[in-house]
């Protein structure tokens, strides 16, 4: 036993944006494609650590919000980038 690690599940997007730490305009391209990302970051890890990333096993942590009808009729807010502009503007 050596206590090595041999396998550890991670998100691509944390291995993206935590680890590998790309430049804005990457991100922004490459988080329009799940496969360009998971591409990315394999070809990134293995580059810069010799790790090898498995194939996805279709887990998805996406967050969901929720906003109660009445206030989001009222500051009109449609979408969650709606929200976002609300929220910028209004802090």
């Amino acid at each position: 036993m050596s206590d090595a690690i041999d396998f550890y599940p991670e998100y691509t997007g944390t291995g993206l944006l935590v680890l590998l730490k790309p430049s804005a305009q990457l991100v922004e391209k490459l988080s329009k494609d799940e496969i360009k990302t998971y591409n990315y970051v394999q070809a990134e890890f293995q580059k810069q650590y010799a790790l090898q990333w498995l194939k996805p096993i279709g887990f998805n942590n996406t967050y969901a919000l929720m906003m109660r009808k009445k206030q989001a009729q009222e500051l009109n807010i449609t979408t969650i980038s709606g929200l976002k502009k609300y929220i910028d503007e209004n802090p």
